[in-house]
């Protein structure tokens, strides 16, 4: 089940290749409101399906995890907005929902949140030394 959500993350990794060798942090963070947004929609679903396979405290854990991925995109548009910068929110590859197995979810969301903390630590922040936009503090 997972191949439709790497296809999904591979056109995501070339759009952040194609950006970060010629854009700004800014717009780097664009990229990543509508990863964050996609992190979301992505968590709900698994905690729909396991709603659905009952074991409720499965199902709290990805409800808690789409409101983080969702808040955290919010943070990088209020960022852009107090920067005065416009803000378009990107559309997101499609969200898988039907699995056969209660490990395919599991192993959605944790590729995902590796793919995440990957595209951070290295795309993002690279992009933000390049253009001068991050400071050795950390932030853009």
């Amino acid at each position: 089940m997972l191949g439709g959500w790497r296809a999904g993350e591979r056109d995501a990794d070339a759009r952040y290749r194609r950006t970060t060798s010629d854009s700004s942090c800014n717009e780097l963070l664009c990229i990543q409101i509508g990863n964050e947004f996609a992190a979301s929609q992505h968590h709900i679903a698994i905690a729909v399906w396991f709603d659905n396979q009952a074991p409720p405290r499965l199902t709290a854990n990805f409800c808690a995890q789409s409101v983080e991925g969702r808040n955290q995109a919010m943070m990088l548009v209020q960022y852009r907005l107090d920067l005065d910068f416009g803000v378009e929110i990107p559309g997101i590859p499609a969200v898988l929902n039907n699995f056969i197995l209660p490990v395919e979810p599991i192993a959605l969301a944790l590729a995902q949140e590796k793919q995440v903390t990957s595209r951070i630590a290295t795309w993002l922040a690279r992009g933000g030394r390049a253009s001068g936009d991050l400071a050795q503090s950390g932030g853009c």
